[in-house]
């Protein structure tokens, strides 16, 4: 996941730009990340989702991941949320 969250455009997302997030979220997603526990990181008012390997398999599909990395949580999970 941290290849991928590198590679993700975060400036696209209600996020944006990774060198402008507060320190506390940079940290905690780098946290997040080196974890081998699943974990779901919900940011912000929107909910930004953002998640480990562990966590991965919970997302299901190489798409699905890709669409999950960056939404919002309730738009995502729409119904489910």
């Amino acid at each position: 996941m941290r290849t991928a969250c590198r590679a993700h455009d975060w400036a696209a997302s209600a996020l944006g730009l990774v060198h402008e997030w507060p320190v506390t979220l940079r940290a905690t997603a780098l946290h997040a990340l080196a974890l081998r526990t699943p974990v779901l990181l919900l940011w912000g008012p929107e909910f930004v989702i953002i998640f480990n390997d562990a966590f991965r398999a919970s997302i299901g599909s190489d798409d699905d991941v890709r669409a999950a990395l960056g939404a919002s949580g309730p738009a995502h999970w729409g119904e489910s949320w």
